[in-house]
């Protein structure tokens, strides 16, 4: 009779520690996984960033602009941040979540812009920031936007209970 509650005991504890999958992150870091791209047309070369998994990630310039893009290989999902001022992705880093080594999604800090009356460069730092919270594959319909206190956790649990409740 011991020896089924020894068992019984052992399989609770098995069942408990691999019953909840853990979520992982990775970072990708703008000014060491990324480089410039060599362009034959006129303008900015892009930036060109390490893939993760089937997602390329780069760093398209304007005059007063640098947009981050975040593309599946096949082109079936395409992910634009909103325009940053130029040199905001160089001290950066995005989040990449994982769950069951899969990508499920991206983090992203951005400055919060504003209104200018300059015609050329119509936005500039509002002297703020937010986390971009994007899901991707089945995940792709999450897009939300968190600031404050605790921001980074609270992006953190948006997404993985986002990518929780879908897989119910």
């Amino acid at each position: 009779m011991r020896i089924y509650f020894i068992i019984l005991g052992l399989i609770w504890i098995s069942v408990s520690l691999f019953a909840k999958e853990k979520f992982t992150s990775s970072y990708l870091d703008f000014s060491k996984d990324c480089k410039a791209e060599t362009s034959d047309s006129e303008g900015d070369a892009p930036l060109v960033c390490k893939s993760i998994g089937k997602y390329s990630v780069k760093v398209n310039y304007s005059a007063c602009f640098e947009t981050v893009l975040v593309e599946s290989k096949d082109q079936k999902e395409v992910i634009e941040f909103s325009n940053q001022p130029i040199g905001a992705t160089d001290k950066r880093k995005m989040e990449w979540r994982f769950f069951k080594n899969q990508p499920v999604g991206i983090i992203y800090r951005m400055d919060v812009m504003k209104p200018t009356p300059n015609e050329n460069c119509p936005e500039q730092r509002a002297g703020k920031e937010k986390l971009e919270i994007r899901g991707l594959g089945k995940f792709s319909d999450l897009s939300k936007s968190v600031s404050g206190k605790n921001a980074n956790e609270k992006a953190r649990k948006i997404l993985d209970s986002f990518v929780v409740k879908r897989l119910e």
